[in-house]
């Protein structure tokens, strides 16, 4: 019968690679057991013996796995650290004739933190705020040196920190990298054992419940942040004395630690900020965790901001923003009317005006935002997180001098942008319009969208403003939801101050929201819908995208006339408005040029296989695939371009138009061609206005959706400034003789409300830029 090597336990006295002398065993886990021990060829110095011997039956199955820790322990070396016990080294030997291995680190005299407040938990008394921030402030440069090189500690907790007795510095020990090597080396011999060996695998689990974030527990993906979510829940248990199991809401990961304790404001946003159950809500990194104590450091003590008393959901929100409201008004103003208010209590987020959104029920509220809420968190920065705080307050000095240093940190945040232009404003007079976009759905479409309308407002109120007033935008988060999109424009149609609004995103969504604007005589201009059902739909809706009548001919054009061939087979979705549009347009203009539909295929079917459809094209005598994909199929579309492997010419519409496209079909959508409303690189784009400062203020290339959102900014700029009421904006908009500049050209309306203005073909072709491998390229270029 095979020996199970966890049946063996090194004794007192033994003395192992004639070195290494056992005094006792101080610990076991599920990759083997762990020894104090002294090295007697340097005068009996204490240290520690990791023995590897994961619960595994069979010599080859040991063999095997100790040859894989020696492979993959190797990155436990490079740590070099004065708060990381140093790894000696890494030995075999024999035990009771078999092989062993054990890796050899420095021994840390001193208590784990885990002792520490059992310790005191007996005696009533628990880990102070100051011992607290002490102990953040020696762990989380630890945390950046081991971050930095590519090493995630995946099991932080008060087990693994130990208070050293000669410096009273925190030591941070037993990374999970060896349990990581231990599950890794189970799971790899499954393939590799011998018919003649058996291997029961005991699961070893990274992370301990509690500590660990959800998405380490549930799909094991860990990141830097992991780590700083596991040092906020040790922080959290020592300061309180209680497991996490006694802090979190049963079958959830939401903390409720609270009302354990009384912290300052500054420690208990930092922990909470740290704990957040979404990582994206999470500071990124130790860096950023360490520049927010720098700031936070400013707040003088006696300043105790007063939290309301809310429901919990709103709790979190509310604390979060009566604290920094409070603490960017100390920070950059230090007034001396702060000094002597007497009550700090902060109540939610209010605007300025009496008919703004104020008056909106949640949670459609929490939708809305001139700059008293983050809505795209996704990537932001301290500064901005004070800012939106002190502009619901109505700071607004504060909020510009904090959203310009956010702008220099981030400078490609839009959404910044837009608020500082707001905030900038304040409570002067100004002109209001939305912007409604898809953040929930498609955060980066989205910030695509808003870049172009901060270009418009930054432009105007920089040059003076309409008519000498400035231009204010209200950002909205529609979530691409048709449903939550009524709701939306039955709100804005409502306020008298937003003259006009830009949305929406998708067809489908557009279509839902028209007569409710047309009802509240409010013109509503899209960048981004194309189906051809919205032409003529109401007089008060318009769009800077051209429709998918012209996008289908262009494509079809291009097939018949420049491909020479004439079979296609179109791949759609019957349940999008969008694809529904182009694909019948398509058609049409196919039929018309004497070209022949072999088939179509509904990528929303839930049958659909991309290998059989394109069998069954290849077989009906296909030359083309034109996929007519809408954002929520790309997938399912880059599946029919891998499995084609370039053997039928492929065409696409605007949706197919993502970096998504080039990271995933790569070589295999090379020479796919697009129609799209404006590429940045085309003739007729390269030198514009638009183009060269799109590129000084956001770094970087912009696409079509920038550039429409542009337009329609520029669109409602210019109607506001000839007649600024809602239903002047729309008579000058349906005047045959209204045209506007955009980002290329004049903007012209036909009497439909689409756009005068042609497509442009791009196609995807290798790139020579070391990020992307790929890139869409006009087919007319320089």
């Amino acid at each position: 019968m095979p020996i199970n090597i966890m049946d063996t336990i090194l004794n007192s006295g033994d003395i192992l690679n004639s070195r290494y002398r056992i005094l006792h065993q101080i610990g076991h886990g599920g990759f083997g057991r762990t020894y104090l021990a002294e090295d007697i060829n340097r005068f009996n110095e204490p240290c520690v013996l990791k023995e590897f011997a994961p619960q595994l039956q069979g010599s080859f199955a040991l063999e095997k796995a100790q040859e894989l820790f020696e492979r993959e322990a190797g990155i436990l070396y490079r740590l070099e650290h004065p708060q990381i016990p140093r790894f000696r080294e890494l030995f075999r030997y024999k035990y009771q004739g078999r092989g062993r291995l054990l890796l050899v680190q420095d021994y840390i005299e001193g208590q784990t933190y885990h002792t520490l407040v059992n310790n005191r938990s007996q005696q009533g008394m628990k880990f102070s705020e100051a011992e607290i921030s002490q102990l953040l402030c020696q762990i989380l440069p630890v945390l950046e040196y081991i971050h930095s090189i590519g090493v995630i500690h995946r099991d932080i907790s008060p087990d693994n920190l130990i208070l050293r007795s000669y410096d009273g510095l925190a030591v941070l020990i037993d990374f999970g990298s060896i349990k990581e090597v231990a599950t890794k080396a189970k799971s790899q011999l499954v393939e590799e054992v011998p018919d003649t060996e058996t291997i029961p695998l005991i699961g070893t689990v990274l992370g301990k419940n509690g500590y660990a974030p959800p998405e380490q527990m549930e799909r094991g993906i860990v990141r830097a942040h992991s780590d700083l979510y596991a040092l906020a829940a040790t922080a959290v248990v020592l300061l309180t004395g209680k497991e996490p199991r006694q802090l979190i809401v049963p079958y959830s990961y939401q903390w409720h630690w609270q009302k354990e304790i009384t912290l300052s404001p500054k420690l208990e946003w930092v922990l909470s900020k740290m704990l957040a159950p979404n990582p994206s809500d999470r500071f990124d990194r130790a860096t950023e965790v360490r520049q927010a104590f720098q700031v936070l450091s400013t707040l003088p003590p006696n300043i105790q901001p007063v939290t309301r008393q809310l429901p919990p959901s709103k709790t979190r929100f509310t604390f979060k923003l009566s604290f920094l409201a409070t603490l960017a008004t100390v920070v950059f103003l230090g007034s001396s009317w702060w000094w002597q208010k007497q009550d700090f209590t902060i109540v939610l987020p209010r605007i300025s005006r009496s008919h703004d959104l104020a008056r909106t029920e949640s949670p459609l509220r929490e939708r809305f935002s001139q700059g008293e809420k983050v809505l795209i968190p996704q990537k932001t920065t301290l500064e901005k997180e004070l800012a939106v705080a002190a502009f619901a307050q109505g700071n607004y000095d504060d909020s510009v001098s904090l959203l310009s240093a956010s702008l220099k940190t981030l400078a490609n945040d839009p959404e910044a942008l837009i608020y500082l232009n707001n905030a900038q404003i304040g409570q002067e007079k100004s002109y209001s319009i939305a912007v409604s976009i898809p953040i929930g759905s498609d955060v980066n479409a989205a910030q695509e969208i808003l870049r172009g309308v901060a270009q418009a407002q930054t432009l105007v109120n920089q040059s003076g403003g309409i008519n000498g007033i400035a231009l204010k935008v209200q950002i909205i988060n529609d979530d691409n939801n048709p449903e939550i999109a009524q709701q939306v424009a039955i709100t804005l149609s409502q306020n008298p101050e937003i003259l006009g609004v830009i949305g929406h995103y998708a067809s489908d969504v557009t279509l839902a929201t028209a007569n409710i604007y047309q009802s509240g005589q409010l013109v509503a201009i899209s960048p981004i819908s194309t189906s051809v059902k919205l032409s003529n739909l109401s007089p008060y809706l318009f769009r800077t995208v051209p429709s998918d009548y012209i996008a289908a001919r262009a494509l079809a054009e291009y097939m018949l006339h420049q491909l020479k061939q004439k079979n296609v087979a179109v791949f759609y979705n019957s349940q999008s408005n969008y694809s529904e549009s182009l694909k019948s347009e398509f058609i049409a203009a196919v039929s018309l040029g004497g070209g022949h539909l072999v088939s179509t295929f509904d990528l929303s079917d839930a049958n659909f296989s991309a290998a059989d459809s394109l069998e069954q094209a290849i077989d009906k005598g296909a030359e083309v695939l034109m996929l007519a994909a809408n954002t929520g199929t790309l997938d399912k579309a880059l599946q029919v371009i891998q499995v084609n492997r370039q053997r039928l010419s492929l065409l696409g519409g605007d949706d197919v138009y993502t970096p998504k496209t080039l990271q995933v079909a790569g070589e295999l959508a090379e020479d796919m061609v697009l129609a799209i409303p404006w590429h940045i690189k085309s003739d007729r784009n390269l030198e514009t206005e638009f183009a060269n400062v799109a590129g000084k203020l956001w770094g970087g290339e912009v696409n079509w959706r920038t550039a429409m959102a542009y337009d329609a900014a520029k669109v409602l700029i210019a109607a506001i400034k000839r007649s600024p009421t809602r239903i002047g904006i729309q008579k000058v908009l349906s005047n045959p003789n209204f045209s506007a500049i955009g980002a290329c050209n004049q903007i012209r309306f036909f009497s439909s409300g689409d756009r005068f203005k042609s497509m442009e073909l791009v196609k995807i072709q290798p790139s020579d830029r070391p990020s992307w491998s790929h890139e869409f390229t006009p087919l007319v270029s320089r």
